[in-house]
């Protein structure tokens, strides 16, 4: 047989191939070039189908952990309020499809204490949780439910697992880890930060300004600063920066832009493609200081987040007053920002396009809904807080002589250059805090409810009382290297991840020695 060579193109979604013989002239065979080409669909990366199987399984282990915190209060909520949770769990239900109760009510039913009443007391969830905090909410263990119950929902995140709170709040440490992955991707000694004046730093990362000026003012506090020292202040403070700019060389086929402000957690992993592991190690680091700073700055000096919600509440209240005394003699003004845009009759596109654009920046959109008529209406939202204070400002400037009122104005519109005008208790940022904060609210809250119920402190036979269960409830969490916990064949082996106990119960295996 005569030598020949097989020549092969490999694509996404096409194999091209041919066949010559030593002086690379195409073969032929029964009349015909061999030469072929196979087309085929692309393949799809497994992301998409990764992360909602992921959220599928939060959402799963969210339910157990509300089922955990039932079962452990049911008896104390049944001498109360035998049909409490009947309404809780029917909640989601048209009122002629809920099964156990024909109340109207969902969480108070009393008849001197209803829903109406409980809102008025309690404005938001943790206006309930700061008076529980304290003790100055009145004894009703549905109160201790509905509060325990929010905090195991949103337990907020594990970064920061083993630690302790006064380490994750000590911001010499995060600069110690910083300064040694700058002198692994640098090898250079000046890049680093000199932390001698930590309260000031702290001062100047958490006042209310725009990424601008903390930027600014933090290069005149470590003195001189280099490109690549810019770039990380920048990327510490929100800011977003060019990775060229950061490392002094492109990643990839183009510049990666960098920015921790409302990064999730996939495309942050995704970079450690991109960079080598000093380069990541010291992404991380900057990440960690930029949590801090934004945590810290939404606490805003207080020891609790509800207390820090409280007044992010109350900012928020103050702001919607001062905007609307501001427009109210100007019922166009008024009606723009503040109702709910119709949709226009047939007309010019780019027009429609435009005013379509202008209702979804609004403050109804800001929030989600409107009244009209004295009915409220949920609408669609705007994309980001961003976009909305973008607009009142564009509304307020465009109108300033119109307005009057100049020192309103400025302090709005100073308001909005720092990112401070009438924030959202539920934004992007809450992602940053981690769970030992809701730790420390949650033992203060237990505290009080073995004052009022006994119960709370009563040890079982295992030596745990209704506290410590619920305590290991909010800190237990599944590694993420862990696969489905499937109790079907758990007594078989398998793939579960389950082992059944000699007394018959389900638990889960020893993560180690499994992955061992």
């Amino acid at each position: 047989m005569e030598k020949f060579y097989i020549g092969i193109d490999i694509g996404t979604n096409s194999v091209g191939m041919a066949c010559t013989d030593e002086n690379y002239k195409l073969l032929r065979a029964k009349g015909k070039d061999l030469w072929a080409v196979r087309l085929f669909d692309e393949a799809k990366p497994a992301s998409d189908r990764r992360t909602k199987r992921a959220m599928r399984r939060r959402l799963m282990r969210r339910r157990k952990r509300i089922e955990q915190l039932q079962t452990l209060l049911a008896p104390l909520v049944a001498e109360k309020d035998d049909t409490f949770f009947i309404r809780l769990n029917n909640s989601p239900y048209f009122v002629e499809d809920k099964r156990g109760t024909d109340s109207r009510y969902v969480i108070f039913a009393d008849d001197d204490y209803n829903d109406a009443d409980f809102y008025r007391e309690y404005p938001t969830i943790y206006h309930l949780r700061s008076a529980l905090i304290r003790g100055t909410a009145k004894k009703d263990i549905r109160l201790y439910y509905i509060a325990l119950h929010h905090m195991l929902k949103y337990r907020s995140n594990f970064l920061y697992e083993g630690q302790q709170l006064s380490e994750i709040r000590d911001i010499n440490a995060l600069f110690e880890r910083l300064n040694a992955a700058i002198a692994d991707v640098f090898d250079d000694s000046d890049e680093t930060f000199d932390m001698s004046d930590p309260d000031e730093f702290k001062k100047t990362v958490t006042q209310k300004a725009g990424v601008r000026t903390k930027t600014a003012e933090c290069e005149k506090l470590f003195g001189k600063v280099s490109s690549a020292r810019k770039a990380m202040i920048s990327l510490m403070v929100g800011g977003t920066q060019n990775a060229s700019k950061l490392f002094g060389t492109e990643k990839g086929e183009g510049d990666v832009s960098l920015c921790f402000k409302n990064l999730e957690d996939a495309a942050y992993e995704a970079w450690a493609q991109e960079f080598t592991d000093e380069e990541f190690e010291l992404l991380g680091a900057l990440r960690n200081v930029y949590n801090y700073i934004t945590f810290e700055s939404v606490l805003g000096g207080h020891e609790y987040i509800s207390d820090a919600m409280i007044a992010l509440y109350e900012k928020h209240k103050e702001d919607l007053k001062k905007l609307k005394d501001l427009l109210r003699d100007h019922k166009d003004l008024y009606n723009a920002v503040f109702r709910k845009v119709a949709k226009e009759d047939k007309g010019d596109k780019k027009e429609k396009k435009e005013k379509e654009k202008a209702s979804l920046s609004n403050y109804s959109a800001y929030v989600g809904f409107t009244k009209i008529g004295g009915n409220k209406i949920r609408c669609k939202r705007c994309a980001s807080p961003e976009v909305f204070r973008k607009y009142i400002k564009k509304i307020l400037t465009d109108n300033a002589e119109v307005l009057g009122q100049p020192d309103v104005i400025a302090g709005i519109l100073a308001d909005i250059e720092s990112e401070t005008f009438m924030p959202r208790l539920l934004n992007a940022d809450n992602g940053v805090f981690p769970y030992q904060l809701n730790e420390a609210e949650m033992k203060a809250i237990l505290k009080n409810a073995e004052r009022d119920f006994f119960e709370f402190a009563e040890k079982d036979d295992e030596g745990l009382s209704i506290s410590d269960k619920i305590m290991s409830v909010l800190k237990f969490r599944i590694p993420y290297y862990v696969g489905p916990l499937n109790t079907y064949h758990a007594d078989k082996g398998g793939n579960s991840w389950m082992v059944r106990r000699e007394d018959g119960r389900i638990t889960p295996w020893n993560f180690k020695e499994k992955v061992d």
